[in-house]
């Protein structure tokens, strides 16, 4: 842990709430066209986005447009700052292979990194994570899997 380094322009943010807040925005652009249309629903997400995060820096909330204006949600998040770099592969072992745009010798590689996130300078202690397993597949164990198919 001590050799991990830190990814200052790295931010982590996970999702806690989701808040459906389409007719406090409706009620606030009611009647209303154009560019004072644009105005008011802009003015209403800031003010539900400062309301919702309370001036904490470790929260973030961002009002989301669904079905092109049909649904407003208020989305708040936990923010985490403190990330750092647990594994990247060198880049002969990121980058092994023949010709990229050679079938017959394709590019292999090592595509994935670790990252860790901190939280007052201790690794963040949270229960919902995806664990590793030591045991083989069984039928129907759901996998995750991330890459081409």
């Amino acid at each position: 842990i001590k050799d991990e380094k830190t990814c200052p322009a790295f931010e982590v943010n996970r999702l806690i709430e989701i808040t459906d807040v389409t007719q406090k925005v409706l009620k606030a652009t009611k009647n209303l066209k154009g560019e004072d249309f644009s105005k008011a629903r802009k003015s209403t997400f800031a003010e539900l986005e400062k309301s919702c995060s309370q001036g904490k820096d470790n929260q973030r909330c961002d009002v989301v447009t669904l079905y092109n204006g049909g649904l407003y949600h208020l989305y708040k998040y936990q923010r985490y700052q403190d990330v750092r770099l647990v594994f990247a592969p060198e880049s002969s072992a990121a980058a092994f292979g023949g010709d990229p745009d050679n079938f017959n010798f394709p590019r292999y590689s090592l595509d994935f990194s670790f990252l860790r996130v901190y939280e007052n300078g201790k690794p963040l202690n949270n229960p919902n994570y995806f664990r590793w397993s030591n045991q083989p597949l069984k039928e129907k164990d759901m996998i995750a899997y991330s890459g081409p198919t």
